[in-house]
């Protein structure tokens, strides 16, 4: 479930909220005049989304060398590798 509340209500109720979150897995959207500014949940769900961000970037990276190393079949792997780890560093 996840529930929304104005930046001011988390001033007053934060024990609560913190309590909600643990107990029943609620994640709280925090907003500040209306527009989304910060999300309070579980420890166990940040660990989640930062697994999945991490996998998600192992993935990302393997798929890169597979296309590197496709259009550059004559060169060795090591090679296609350095052109991996250089073609990373220039998208971020």
């Amino acid at each position: 479930m996840t529930k929304v509340i104005s930046i001011e209500d988390v001033r007053e109720h934060l024990e609560a909220l913190i309590a909600e979150v643990q107990a029943h897995g609620t994640s709280v959207i925090i907003q500040n005049e209306d527009q989304p500014v910060a999300v309070l949940l579980s420890e166990e769900e940040y660990i989640s989304l930062k697994r999945l961000e991490k996998e998600t970037a192992l993935q990302d990276l393997g798929a890169l060398l597979d296309q590197i190393h496709a259009r550059n079949t004559h060169f060795s792997e090591e090679e296609a590798a350095r052109d991996v780890v250089r073609a990373h560093h220039e998208r971020q």
